[in-house]
């Protein structure tokens, strides 16, 4: 009876050993080495688009073309990278609408009073991809109208593919007539190149339109964009944070 308890009593501490050793070398794995580089990234996103919407009687259209530039810098983060928007900039901008009904036709040019808003909300790194996620804050429109007393639509401007779990991105990718709105390129690049360069393309449409006893109406909205990706690598300096280097670059 004395022997069995002993082998039971030894063999506990050997167990209890073994799962404190365990949980020590769990605790004490060294963490990935941080890279001696960080990025800096531009987008150029030049976009040109049109829309329309009538009813029995009035209506709008119009028409647009712009050059969006962002700048910022990617860093990691243990296995994922962060991005930081430093910069952004709207560039030739040539917007024009025109709101008319039974009495005639309005013409307006809105270049000066519209700029749109792009934010890169992150950039996902997964199965050795990085894909970069942005989107435009959508503009009302008619944005000047004597017809209309306030804006009946909001104009959805071009968006990069982001998690498919997200709803808006998914609804966007179902007007996709031409290309991939997807921005990605391998991640290995960005440390084999001292800088890389992507061009993306896509066209997009939606329609829609609505009848009832008391009135008839369709929208129409289209654009195609092209995205040129700059990023540049850049290596890190002791005692220093990174700088965005701004350039006036003309598109």
């Amino acid at each position: 009876m004395k022997t069995k308890f002993t082998f039971l009593t030894l063999l506990l501490v050997v167990l209890i050993s073994g799962g404190l050793h365990l949980t020590v070398a769990k605790q004490t794995q060294p963490k990935k080495k941080a890279s001696q580089f960080w990025w800096q990234v531009e987008l150029c996103i030049a976009v040109d688009g049109e829309y329309s919407y009538r009813t029995d009687n009035k209506g709008f259209n119009g028409n647009y073309s712009f050059t969006a530039l962002v700048l910022g810098s990617m860093d990691e983060d243990e296995d994922d990278f962060i991005f930081l928007q430093a910069y952004q900039d709207i560039r030739n901008m040539k917007w024009n609408e025109t709101a008319f009904n039974q009495s005639g036709r309005f013409e307006f040019n809105l270049s000066e009073k519209i700029k749109p808003d792009v934010t890169v909300n992150y950039v996902f790194h997964e199965k050795g991809n990085l894909s970069f996620d942005f989107d435009f804050k959508p503009v009302p429109v008619p944005s000047k109208s004597t017809i209309f007393s306030k804006p009946v639509k909001r104009l959805r401007f071009p968006e990069s593919a982001g998690e498919d779990s997200v709803n808006a991105k998914v609804i966007y990718n179902q007007g996709i007539i031409n290309g991939s709105d997807r921005v990605a390129l391998a991640s290995k690049d960005i440390y084999n190149q001292k800088e890389v360069n992507r061009v993306f393309q896509w066209k997009w449409k939606e329609e829609n339109a609505s009848n009832n006893t008391n009135m008839n109406n369709s929208w129409k909205n289209s654009h195609q964009v092209e995205i040129k990706l700059k990023i540049i690598r850049l290596k890190k300096k002791k005692g220093t944070k990174p700088t965005i280097i701004k350039k006036d670059r003309r598109y």
